[in-house]
């Protein structure tokens, strides 16, 4: 494992150990798959963050079956040119994004707040840790590329991104899987606008979208993998399980530079 990460205590410089990260007085022992554990107790909101191993076995089946093909052709179309030194993919999940990255940077790095999702992530290109996005455990104006794919953005980031580094902020568009919501919902809705990110500007920004058939696994898995489950009575879910739906995905992506 490379010395990137700071302390998440001191914020000292981690090197290795053997078989752990150290700043001199903090120990972070790195597991046996690879990563390390960079998430302090007084950081959790609750006994296990973060997407679960269900969410994440979901996840895996959908993107195991080009779900997220377009999504990632586009994300891979920005990046490759870009070349970075350093690339950060915060609130990476299961590592499908940063392991299709990782070609295109001399450093990948992915950090999710679910040690679940960093266990399975383990193994795919790059550098993994479970740590906080509101303190990520990098050092200041240390990352060239910072990729937020569908997962939550605090002001820390500005901190780790470099002056003249690129955020890559993902998020689902106005009809991102919206017949998939007809099917569920008797008042279906969509997506909200993109919100302001304080203290960034936008250079570049494009709608990407494509046209998915769920059906069987592959519709439980989308399913399960988004909030939907957790939030859905489950006599709705049920009630569309065994349907073939065929639905939009639209993925809003921005180009963001810090503000001088």
């Amino acid at each position: 494992m490379n010395a990137v990460f700071i302390c998440p205590v001191c914020k000292k410089p981690l090197n290795k150990d053997n078989g752990s990260l150290t700043c001199g007085k903090h120990v972070f022992d790195i597991a046996r798959k690879g990563y390390v554990n960079l998430l302090t107790s007084n950081q959790k909101k609750t006994k296990s963050p973060g997407d679960n191993k269900v969410m994440i076995a979901a996840r895996k089946t959908a993107l195991e079956s080009g779900y997220y093909s377009s999504l990632y052709a586009a994300l891979k179309e920005i990046v490759k040119p870009l070349y970075p030194k350093t690339l950060l993919d915060l609130g990476c999940g299961e590592g499908s994004l940063t392991d299709v990255l990782a070609d295109f940077a001399e450093t990948t790095i992915g950090l999710d707040v679910s040690k679940d999702a960093i266990a399975a992530a383990s193994g795919k290109k790059g550098v993994y840790a479970v740590a906080s996005a509101a303190s990520i455990p990098l050092p200041d104006e240390s990352v060239d590329v910072l990729i937020n794919c569908f997962a939550p953005l605090y002001q820390d980031a500005e901190r780790v991104l470099k002056k003249e580094g690129l955020l890559i902020k993902v998020t689902p568009a106005k009809e991102h899987l919206y017949e998939l919501k007809e099917a569920v919902y008797p008042e279906p809705y969509y997506n909200p606008p993109d919100k302001e990110i304080p203290r960034f500007k936008a250079v570049n920004s494009k709608i990407v979208t494509s046209t998915v058939v769920l059906s069987g696994e592959l519709l439980k898995s989308v399913i399960t993998m988004t909030p939907y489950f957790y939030k859905t009575p489950k006599e709705l879910i049920e009630n569309v399980l065994d349907k073939e739906i065929p639905t939009t995905l639209a993925f809003s992506i921005r180009v963001m530079k810090k503000e001088e």
